[in-house]
């Protein structure tokens, strides 16, 4: 297969990839998107004409679809033939080639989370489920059905090939139908159904905030806006809708303070914790938290356990056991050899590429050649291969701009400081401390990650949590984090409380640097700090001073 044509049919399937459209696709590969359309067509009609997909895919499919009465999961298709194995890693490519090389008749729906094998699409589905509702708001002004009958009625929508659907169907239409005993009846009756439910008004107050809230304070919101809630049930819904920010503490995507470079870099980088470990050993987000610190990674202090949690969420890898808590998910495991291989790869790519890459860029590349890669493998620092901004890394020999002479004068001159100073130096200070070398204010547009990764070069530094670079005789940085200077704080503040930009000038005094308000959200959210947003003020929770 021609190489452009790998690439179109790679990324309209959404092979390693996310999957994409005929224009993102003639954007990269600069022609039209007619042209994309042409490649992807013949492929298709070429690969329908052959019996393979028929005889590997679509008749064993169809066989176990026959007089079906419950839904056939994606990722239980390997009970019906071994082929399967695993499919559902590759949900998206299986959806194309079972829709485009096989007959038209089979298709993947997904119904609350789930994907199915069904004999409609996913928009007949949609239009069955709003005509359900439909019925379901008709009956509870005339009808006054018992849940079966309610059900019974739901189940006549569905035509005969689709109707090991009918739980889910009236399952899906139901989720906000109130059932009722009314005028001494025995059993209960469907007395109305509303469109909007608790979940919908939680996810508007916390797409409103511009933080992750306490359910607490998403039920004080909910009654200043006339929408009276119990927290109990704003807890439930919160947890429902959102994500945990911290204790009692939820909120959205838009909440959510890592690009989506250092997610990957991340997730690449705890799968290999993970994956280094004890085969069957349970690994607490605090855990990893911990070692991607002593990693250098903590994105500016804007990464927790919490955080940690959102990210390897994205992970195909892992297995999420709840409560924070993560295993492997995967037989495969790297060996010392693949490790080496990896780089190898890495290092020929960006030799082959002549320029520096991005970590996507170098984990799709590596993805489309087929070697069989996560595409959160772990991109290190190390031989030829150096970091030269945030997820951003090059070749040492041709893209480092300083000489080799630099390079051990930078070595030199930051050890001898951190010697002086006795403690460890922030990233975004160590431009000025290089200041004495008149010709480094030529660099002046280098990113610090660079200073880092050839202060990493010396057997004698080291890179911790809070962005410190250190000598290793000492073993920690000797400087605060924010998390340590955000509970400093609180021990100052009295029990009034704290307006933003005060605690924000607090705990920029104490480390030493000026960090985001962003950067301050999660160990607020840790240590239960509350924003009172009548008074505007932080404070910590009664619960929290008790305890202190």
């Amino acid at each position: 297969m021609e190489k452009n044509v790998a690439i179109v049919m790679r990324r309209r399937m959404g092979f390693g990839t996310k999957q994409q459209t005929l224009e993102e696709i003639a954007g990269l590969l600069g022609v039209t998107r007619e042209r994309v359309r042409q490649i992807e067509k013949k492929v298709c009609v070429c690969e329908e004409n052959k019996q393979f997909w028929k005889r590997r895919i679509e008749e064993p499919i169809k066989n176990a679809m026959d007089n079906r009465e419950s839904p056939l999961p994606v990722v239980a298709l390997d009970i019906i033939d071994q082929w399967f194995t695993n499919i559902g890693n590759i949900e998206e490519p299986f959806r194309f080639v079972l829709e485009k090389f096989c007959s038209s008749t089979l298709h993947v729906i997904k119904i609350n989370g789930i994907s199915y094998i069904s004999m409609i699409t996913q928009d007949e589905w949609d239009s069955l489920v709003k005509n359900a509702v439909n019925v379901l708001e008709g009956g509870a002004t005339r009808c006054r059905w018992t849940e079966a009958e309610a059900k019974q009625t739901v189940s006549e929508i569905l035509s005969l090939d689709c109707r090991e659907f009918a739980d889910d169907l009236f399952y899906t239409a139901s989720k906000n139908a109130v059932f009722t005993i009314i005028d001494n009846t025995d059993v209960p009756v469907l007395t109305s159904i509303g469109r909007i439910g608790a979940e919908a008004y939680v996810e508007s107050v916390l797409a409103e905030s511009d933080r992750p809230l306490h359910y607490s304070e998403i039920a004080e919101k909910l009654s200043a806006k006339g929408r009276s809630i119990e927290i109990r049930r704003a807890h439930n819904a919160a947890a429902e809708i959102g994500l945990l920010y911290g204790r009692g503490i939820y909120g959205l995507m838009q909440h959510y303070t890592l690009d989506e470079e250092e997610t990957i870099e991340i997730v690449a980088e705890a799968e290999d914790i993970i994956g280094s470990g004890l085969n069957g050993r349970q690994w607490h987000c605090s855990e990893i938290l911990k070692i991607l610190g002593e990693r250098g990674l903590d994105m500016d202090g804007r990464l927790d356990h919490y955080i940690v949690n959102i990210a390897l969420m994205r992970s195909k890898l892992l297995a999420n056991l709840g409560r924070l808590v993560w295993a492997s998910g995967t037989a495969s495991r790297l060996t010392s050899a693949d490790r080496i291989e990896i780089i190898q790869a890495i290092e020929s790519l960006l030799l082959m590429e002549g320029r520096p890459l991005s970590g996507s860029e170098i984990r799709e590349r590596l993805l489309m050649e087929g070697r069989g890669l996560s595409r959160f493998l772990q991109i290190q620092n190390v031989g030829n291969v150096v970091k030269l901004g945030p997820n951003y890394w090059g070749l040492a020999d041709r893209d480092i701009p300083f000489s080799q002479e630099q390079q051990e004068l930078i070595k030199e001159i930051l050890e001898n400081r951190l010697h002086r100073l006795q403690k460890g130096i922030h990233k975004t200070e160590l431009f000025s401390a290089l200041n004495e070398f008149s010709w480094i204010n030529k660099f002046s547009d280098v990113d610090p990650t660079l200073f880092v990764s050839i202060a990493l070069r010396s057997d004698r530094m080291r890179y911790a949590k809070g962005n410190y670079l250190y000598l290793g005789e000492w073993g920690e940085p000797r400087r605060l984090t924010i998390e340590e200077a955000v509970e400093i704080a609180f021990e100052q503040v009295s029990r009034e409380g704290i307006r933003t930009q005060e605690l924000r000038e607090l705990i920029n005094y104490t480390i030493g640097y000026q960090t985001s308000i962003y950067a301050m959200y999660g160990p607020l959210s840790l240590i239960g700090a509350r924003y009172y947003q009548d008074i505007g003020y932080w404070k910590l929770s009664d619960n929290e001073e008790n305890q202190q």
